[in-house]
């Protein structure tokens, strides 16, 4: 449940000035000290009104967003990992309802259940299929589905790591197409 902070401020709460003032200038200075706050007192009120309004909205922002269910498609470009890709979209959508994004701690007290079915590696780029809420219940099933794969490489060519990433370590040459 959210709270909503709101300040009280009365007359007596002011920090006023205590130099001796004549007669006249005292009845002028109270007079503004009790101007003062009276304006202070009514931007507090209104602050409070928009902060409790924001943290209405925020609220109903954040009970839409925990409220998401499905499964959709990501396109994920060569280079984060598929669970960085999955964080940043987490911490994304958290941002957009107000939310903290949460340290690391037990999946059943996650505010936002996020996961993907499957993993690309780093260094490849492709759809990523990612489920929100009860969606993620459905990735394993989408598993059991034929894949496709379109591999582009280098042919003639070795390197240390086995893939693109790493330093060429030999090179054939590789004969011309029939």
């Amino acid at each position: 449940m959210a709270t909503a902070e709101v300040a009280v401020v009365s007359p007596s709460s002011l920090n006023t000035d205590t130099t001796p003032v004549p007669e006249s200038a005292g009845t002028a200075a109270a007079t503004a000290a009790t101007s003062s706050a009276t304006t202070a007192a009514a931007a507090v009120a209104a602050v409070a009104r928009t902060g409790s309004e924001a943290t209405v909205s925020k609220l109903t922002m954040a009970t839409k967003l925990l409220s998401l269910s499905g499964v959709f498609a990501v396109h994920k470009p060569k280079g984060p990992t598929s669970a960085e890709l999955l964080n940043r979209l987490k911490e994304k959508l958290l941002a957009e309802a107000g939310m903290p994004s949460p340290e690391w701690t037990k999946r059943k007290k996650q505010p936002l259940k996020i996961g993907h079915g499957g993993t690309l590696d780093s260094a490849a780029g492709g759809v990523l299929v990612v489920g929100i809420g009860r969606g993620t219940k459905m990735l394993t099933s989408l598993l059991t589905g034929s894949k496709r794969y379109i591999a582009i490489g280098e042919l003639g060519k070795a390197t240390d790591t086995l893939d693109s990433t790493g330093k060429v370590t030999e090179e054939k040459p590789y004969g011309p197409f029939l």
